[in-house]
């Protein structure tokens, strides 16, 4: 039997039994027997990542882009490497093949930003997630995390007003109760922060 015979009907089972260990590590031992299959790979990355194993996960995306440049999981994948390692210019230019189009992925986009942040460029990362627009989902996102990257970097009055408007969008996440309510009480304003608080159990 060929070593990719059989891949699809034995990740399909054990994807239903939510055992990707196993899964991994089958199409690993596929892999090496078959270290040119391109489909074989990308698969293989796939469930390495999904089963948790970022530092093979990493290894095999630095394989899959040579065979398919437009891969954005492989290079979200080498961009959270490069933040790790603070190499924020890397992980921008890993990441910008990714925001192009009008479809933004969404992760990409808030990775980017974050990867400026930690340039120290507020401002650029405050205008990285200017992308996200249109519905209400985008436009939290996009609320919540410059509100945060403003707290990060100092600029409360900034945090505040953009942690209100996406309270306004969604009151029943926690990380925005809990942001919005934190950059309250830090401006002194603790019968709003507690109000806030509140929300969660009303």
């Amino acid at each position: 039997m060929p070593p990719a015979a059989g891949v699809s009907s034995f990740t399909g089972t054990a994807a239903t039994l939510r055992d990707m260990d196993a899964a991994a590590t089958f199409l690993r031992s596929a892999l090496r027997a078959s270290p040119k299959d391109a489909e074989l790979l990308d698969r293989t990355f796939r469930i390495v990542l999904a089963s948790g194993d970022f530092d093979q996960a990493v290894t095999l995306a630095e394989r899959v882009l040579p065979v398919d440049s437009n891969n954005r999981i492989a290079r979200l994948v080498l961009a959270a490497r490069a933040i790790k390692n603070r190499q924020y210019a890397q992980a921008r230019t890993m990441l910008a093949p990714s925001l192009d189009g009008p479809m933004a992925d969404l992760m990409a986009t808030l990775v980017t930003a974050w990867a400026w942040q930690g340039s120290g460029d507020t401002a650029r990362a405050v205008k990285a997630t200017e992308i996200l627009s249109g519905n209400d989902f985008a436009l939290l996102f996009r609320d919540l995390h410059a509100g945060l990257i403003y707290e990060t970097a100092g600029n409360f009055a900034e945090a505040e007003k953009r942690l209100a408007e996406a309270y306004k969008i969604d009151q029943s996440q926690y990380i925005v109760i809990d942001s919005y309510a934190r950059t309250l009480a830090r401006a002194g304003k603790k019968d709003e922060a507690l109000a806030v608080y509140n929300s969660l159990i009303e």
